[in-house]
């Protein structure tokens, strides 16, 4: 089931609850971590296991640690169909992976929904990234069927608010040296630039 009514229809075991758009999501109260950190992903500071995301270009499944292979800076920006926002914010962060400042960034764009909010097929995952410049190798889909990104925050933490929500466009920094996670948009210390200035020096 893609929209929920109650989150009796989420899986709250593994702490999703039926936010406010009748979307299961990640909630505040969620395994893993203790903190603010709302799924079983381990914390900004620690090391971020392997996995894998499918390709929108081949529609294959992609390691991550391949994709960012040889790259100084790794950033994740999760986008949705249907999110204004991120239509915005993935275009400027396109040309900031192409500014020569910003040498050795390498960027994934990961579509959880189209714009009905529902799973994304592999050819709106192409459409959508026609339309905001993104070349197809460097977008991706993360939706299980039921929950949206649930492979990325099934392995980096995802920080939420006191309401346990959380904002799109979400954004998250890996050094692909040692794959540590060392920026979450709403985790702890730090902010993006400081992040990226950081491994980027």
């Amino acid at each position: 089931m893609l929209n929920c009514g109650g989150n009796e229809e989420c899986r709250e075991s593994d702490g999703y609850i039926c936010d406010g758009d009748s979307t299961c999501f990640p909630s505040g109260g969620g395994g893993g971590g203790g903190g603010q950190g709302a799924s079983p992903g381990v914390p900004v500071g620690e090391t971020v296991a392997d996995f894998s995301l499918t390709n929108c270009g081949t529609g294959e499944q992609v390691s991550m640690r391949d994709y960012f292979a040889g790259q100084k800076a790794a950033m994740f920006v999760l986008t949705a169909g249907w999110c204004g926002a991120c239509a915005q914010w993935v275009p400027q962060v396109v040309d900031l992976t192409n500014n020569p400042d910003a040498a050795g960034l390498k960027a994934v764009f990961v579509l959880g929904e189209n714009g009905s909010r529902a799973r994304p097929s592999q050819r709106e995952c192409q459409q959508y990234a026609a339309g905001h410049g993104v070349a197809p190798e460097n977008m991706f889909m993360d939706h299980d069927g039921t929950d949206s990104f649930r492979t990325v925050f099934g392995n980096m933490m995802l920080y939420t608010d006191g309401n346990g929500a959380f904002g799109l466009p979400w954004n998250a920094i890996v050094n692909p040296a040692d794959w540590e996670y060392i920026y979450s948009d709403g985790g702890p210390g730090g902010d993006l630039n400081a992040a990226l200035t950081r491994l980027l020096q």
